[in-house]
């Protein structure tokens, strides 16, 4: 059952004075969210044969929708994410480095207390180094300090401490400054979103829980690529008119209803090229397109590495690491409809994995923190998979007739290197 636009007429001040109350502008979309919450809630009743007054199915589509506007700051957008990069601790450099100089020696012991890296708390009117903080204060500027902890003994690390006032781009106050160092965890999310009825590419930057592989909230456990969900989020108003839209935080994320296979949308996607079929385009991608979401067959990784992902220098070489990898772009991506042929468990806990397609080429990457939440029977393989990736090109190659791995820092293996999204396929078939 559909809410008509003549009985919408009747409820619009009561949906008007609860966006004045949450200081909602876009009215419009509040309606929209209206409607299709009384779709779903009459559906379902009328499923199990069961009917209702359409004023009883207003309502509770109201008041669900209500219940969360104004919970979350943030503006609402429907996402189809494709992938995550895989999560950071910015502070894992820093704080490893200063416990690995405390443990060099008596000076540099000296030189990290006189810094104020290190926690300490008074004992006897002496800064004595502790290793545990039972309680803490704050003073009226904000400033962090130890009021009792366990004194380090022996070869115990220190706690480092937060010496930054500004984050790295030297402008934005750092909230955590003379706090304990703990990790800071960011993850960056890929994908398209629906605005003004039509699909946008996105990128978000999110940190602290969302973003931490070890919390229960952590985003790729939740809101697992290739599938489409209702969200609250921040815009980043600076970069608000560009071509990709910016968010720098998710407030609210629920997953919705897909309206068909997944393989159908990736491929109504392609055809109105809200994502490029690299086949098409293959060795005439424009340099402004190169940021855009790509679809790509197995047997034209190569190429899409090093036309799309490769970062290249002033005479158009490829750039490479100190490790003789290629330095590619942290922000392009690929997506395939591969089949996931088989997966090996490694001694470091994860996955390794190998892929074919239609092209029958191969190609193989490892799970990780992003993706080790995909579930498969090894029983039921080969089977098809929706794959996000960053290629990578190793310096060395694989010598098929000799077996073996060989150094080859010009044209080694090109992978699929870093996945960011793995999911099973749902097809139309299984519509």
């Amino acid at each position: 059952m559909e809410l008509t636009e003549e009985n919408l007429t009747k409820y619009m001040p009561q949906i008007k004075q609860a966006c004045e109350e949450f200081k909602i502008d876009k009215i419009a979309d509040v309606v929209k969210e209206i409607k299709e919450e009384f779709k779903d809630i009459s559906d379902k009743y009328e499923a199990k044969g069961q009917s209702l007054p359409e004023i009883r199915y207003f309502n509770k589509a109201f008041g669900k929708v209500c219940a969360h506007l104004g919970t979350f700051d943030g503006e609402r957008f429907n996402l189809l994410i494709f992938g995550y990069t895989q999560p950071k601790d910015w502070n894992l450099l820093e704080r490893t480095n200063t416990i690995k100089a405390w443990h060099s020696g008596d000076k540099a012991q000296a030189n990290l207390k006189g810094a104020g890296k290190i926690a300490t708390m008074p004992v006897r009117g002496k800064q004595e180094v502790v290793s545990e903080i039972k309680r803490w204060g704050v003073t009226s500027d904000k400033k962090y300090f130890v009021i009792a902890g366990k004194i380090l003994e022996g070869e115990e690390d220190p706690i480092p401490i937060d010496t930054n006032p500004f984050w790295k781009d030297g402008k934005t106050v750092n909230k955590r400054h003379t706090y304990p160092l703990n990790p800071r965890w960011n993850i960056n999310i890929h994908g398209l979103a629906m605005v003004d009825d039509d699909f946008k590419q996105f990128e978000a930057s999110i940190y602290g829980d969302l973003a931490d592989p070890t919390s229960e909230k952590f985003l790729p456990k939740v809101a697992p690529a290739f599938k489409s969900y209702k969200t609250i989020v921040g815009v980043d108003e600076q970069n608000k008119n560009t071509n990709i839209i910016k968010f720098n935080f998710i407030n609210a994320i629920e997953v919705l209803e897909e309206k068909g296979p997944m393989e159908k949308t990736i491929y109504n996607l392609a055809d109105s090229e809200h994502i490029i079929s690299y086949k098409k385009v293959k060795g005439e991608v424009a340099e402004e397109d190169k940021n855009k979401l790509f679809i790509v067959d197995m047997n034209d990784i190569v190429e899409f590495h090093e036309e799309v992902m490769c970062q290249r220098d002033d005479k158009d070489n490829i750039i490479k690491t100190k490790k003789f990898y290629d330095s590619t772009y942290w922000d392009r991506f690929g997506i395939g409809v591969f089949y996931l042929t088989k997966r090996t468990l490694t001694k470091n806990g994860n996955f390794a994995m190998g892929f074919r397609d239609w092209t029958n080429a191969t190609n193989k990457a490892f799970s990780n923190e992003v993706t080790q939440f995909f579930e498969i029977n090894d029983a039921e393989l080969p089977h098809e998979v929706f794959v996000s990736f960053r290629t990578n090109r190793k310096p060395t190659r694989w010598d098929v007739e000799n077996k073996v791995e060989i150094e080859d820092h010009i044209n080694g293996d090109v992978t699929l290197g870093n996945l960011m999204g793995l999911t099973l396929a749902s097809t139309i078939l299984d519509d």
